[in-house]
């Protein structure tokens, strides 16, 4: 059976934050009315106790324990799914307001103090309806326990005037006769009505009425909170809202954002790349693009849009799409600038701009052509060098004028030859004492390596963790971008997985081992010795490393055919381990206890050329390598 509509919208709440504040309010209701019950259990005892100057009227003993028992069953609701229910707050309030009746049935001169008390309780509802239907309940319910309370109550002179004065012939005295049964009451009052005092409507008057503008009073300046409460309420739900409507279009646009650029990895024999784009807010204004011209000729973007958020992520958009509309392997970076300039000033009203660097590489001879609009310079790695700014001219941003100030300049990029391409968002990222992340402190981690191969996956994996480190808790102030090309020409062969620390992933990881042996014609003896050292390693790793369990253990093979040399690096996040700390005594003193691993090691070390170890952001990393 369907509840009646106007049923049903009485007693669901309209909102979402209603519903939750009317639960925790139902939960605190509970314990007032645990309190409440305790409250009617200690009157009940000493009206039992003849403590009250009361008649014993029998309904009292039935009707107090109900409400006693109404008051306690809320303790067992606040366990259960019954206080999330909307109309169970009505259920809590007059259970409450039947205690406070009780009491002023018993004690007429004192149980008004309890009618305030529930019209207050109403107010943590925030729900003006509700404080009106309790406030004409109480003035009812008042009423009704005024006029009960005439016959049963405690003695009440403002009720029922002063006794009469009858000479008691016992004490051979005049004595105050007060009634105490309703029986005597009422012919009490009976007997005053027929001499012309109508008590009962004196007491409406002069007692109830009195009382009546109290609480009348009091439910005013309550309603007023809740109305107010109400409306704070409503605004900050329209606010949540509006938010969570802004959360989904701007989570709709963030994915749009990151579907328009190409996958941040792509590599094959000639050429590797590796971007990432992470805002500052939930989208950006970074760019960066990579794209074939043709089978030889790879052109590569990274631009930076003026302002932050929604504004500068569509101006990003408008740019990419311009970028994407001028490519050409005949158009050089300085033309395709040009025509790109005109596309983003023409409707330009806001006048915002980017700065960006694009470039075409020829990945069979290394040329490369580019032109920098106003965009931080790339770093530049020689195979044998050190990474330095590379030598640019600036040029101006783009949308701004109606024409383009930039040149073209080449370069050629030999084997082993690297660029990063980034945004100022590394170089201005901040700690928490507001100091830049800056070009030295760049430069610094880009020449730590002294040269040393690494893939590009595992690059951009420290440059992210020690930007991270520098910022520490630091909110992130701008949009990070970077896109690393590693130039090999025909010399590399890189391939990367990474493996669960579990010595249950060891035939995975000798299965890696021989795929990337096929790949270089690497078998036979040489092979087994890649084999044995790998499998050594890994269980290392994985009995002492203490690797965390939602790490892994990375692995990378890397061939270089002049010379012709195989390294594997291994990357995990356990125990710092220096392998090139085993010496050959560790034989001798590993049956008085040396530490447990050193046999294997030695065994790596006797198999392989060369072994390299560095600690890096708090991650191993361990290359082997063999001449082949």
């Amino acid at each position: 059976m369907k509840t009646p509509k106007a049923l049903s919208s009485f007693f669901t709440p309209r909102n979402p934050l209603y519903a939750k504040n009317e639960t925790e309010a139902n939960r605190a209701m509970c314990l007032i009315s645990g309190f409440a019950g305790g409250a009617v259990i200690i009157a009940l005892i000493l009206y039992i106790c003849h403590i009250f100057p009361l008649h014993n009227y029998v309904p009292v003993y039935i009707y107090l324990p109900i409400v006693a028992a109404l008051l306690f069953s809320n303790l067992y609701w606040r366990r259960t799914k019954m206080v999330e229910r909307a109309g169970f707050k009505y259920y809590i309030l007059f259970t409450i307001l039947a205690m406070i009746g009780s009491t002023n049935v018993l004690l007429p001169k004192h149980g008004i103090i309890g009618y305030a008390l529930i019209i207050v309780l109403a107010n943590h509802y925030y729900n003006p309806r509700l404080g009106k239907i309790i406030f004409g309940s109480t003035l009812l319910t008042m009423l009704i326990c005024l006029y009960a309370g005439m016959f049963v109550g405690e003695y009440d002179p403002n009720l029922l005037t002063a006794g009469r004065v009858l000479y008691d012939e016992a004490q051979g005295a005049w004595v105050v006769f007060e009634p105490e049964s309703p029986q005597d009451r009422f012919a009490f009052l009976h007997e005053l009505l027929l001499q012309g005092t109508n008590r009962y409507l004196a007491v409406l008057g002069y007692y109830y009425f009195a009382r009546a503008l109290f609480l009348t009073l009091l439910f005013f300046a309550s309603n007023a909170l809740n109305v107010r409460t109400k409306r704070l309420l409503e605004s900050e739900s329209s606010a949540v809202k509006e938010k969570s409507r802004i959360d989904t279009e701007l989570s709709v646009a963030e994915e749009l954002q990151r579907s328009a650029l190409p996958a941040p990895v792509f590599e094959n024999k000639r050429i590797s790349l590796l971007a990432q784009l992470r805002p500052a807010k939930e989208v950006g204004g970074d760019l960066y693009d990579y794209h074939w011209l043709d089978e030889t000729h790879l052109g590569v973007l990274i631009g930076d849009v003026s302002g932050k958020g929604v504004p500068a992520a569509m101006f990003m958009m408008k740019a990419i799409t311009s970028f994407r509309a001028c490519y050409g392997v005949d158009v050089s970076p300085k033309q395709t600038m040009e025509k790109v300039n005109r596309l983003l000033y023409e409707g330009n009203e806001s006048s915002m701009f980017v700065t960006c660097f694009y470039g075409i590489l020829n990945v069979e001879t290394g040329d490369f052509c580019f032109a920098n609009a106003g965009h931080n310079p790339p770093m530049v790695h020689r195979k044998e060098g050190k990474w330095i700014p590379l030598n640019c001219a600036r040029g101006f941003v783009l949308g701004s004028t109606p024409d383009a100030c930039v040149t073209d300049q080449s370069v050629r990029l030999k084997e082993g030859d690297a660029l990063i391409l980034y945004t100022d968002g590394i170089t201005e990222a901040k700690n928490a004492k507001g100091e830049f992340f800056g070009e030295e402190r760049f430069l610094k981690f880009l020449n730590y390596r002294e040269g040393e191969a690494v893939s590009i996956v595992e690059f951009g994996h420290e440059l992210e963790d020690s930007v991270g480190e520098f910022t520490q808790d630091a909110e992130q102030s701008d949009d990070i971008t970077y896109l690393v090309v590693a130039y090999a020409g025909e010399a590399v062969l890189a391939q990367e997985v990474t493996f669960a620390a579990d010595l249950s992933q060891g035939a995975a990881v000798r299965e890696y081992m021989t795929n990337c042996a096929k790949a270089i014609d690497v078998k036979g003896p040489v092979l087994n010795n890649f084999l044995v050292c790998i499998d050594e390693i890994f269980s290392n790793i994985v009995k002492y490393g203490n690797v965390p369990s939602d790490q892994g253990v990375h692995f990378r093979c890397v061939y270089r055919p002049e010379p012709r040399i195989a390294t594997i690096t291994i990357v995990d996040k356990g125990i710092p381990f220096d392998p090139r700390d085993v010496k050959e005594k560790r034989v001798d003193e590993r049956e008085s206890g040396a530490p447990v691993g050193g046999l294997g090691w030695l065994m790596v070390q006797r198999l392989m050329d060369e072994i390299t170890y560095h600690r890096i952001n708090g991650k191993n990393v361990v290359s082997i390598s063999k001449k082949l």
